[in-house]
């Protein structure tokens, strides 16, 4: 039984009820449950990872060598 190892549900079909210890347990309605995962992937935990891995890979934006536009659009979305 994989009952005892779910630790966490991210769903878009109906709640069974099933797992209420789970954590995050995200169960919403959604045509794709990666619309959800991409909802919960960029919480703010994500988007402070995600901008501090901008910020070490570009020499904290000042590499202008490895530094591009991208980077500094998505960095200022991130902290946003």
């Amino acid at each position: 039984s994989l009952h005892p190892r779910v630790t966490s549900i991210i769903d878009h079909h109906s709640d069974a009820g099933q797992h209420l210890q789970a954590s995050p347990r995200v169960i919403k309605t959604a045509g794709s449950c990666a619309t959800l995962v991409w909802d919960d992937a960029m919480g703010p935990t994500i988007r402070r990872a995600l901008a501090v891995a901008i910020l070490v890979d570009t020499g904290m934006l000042r590499n202008a060598d490895k530094t591009t536009d991208l980077d500094i659009e998505v960095f200022g979305r991130a902290v946003a």
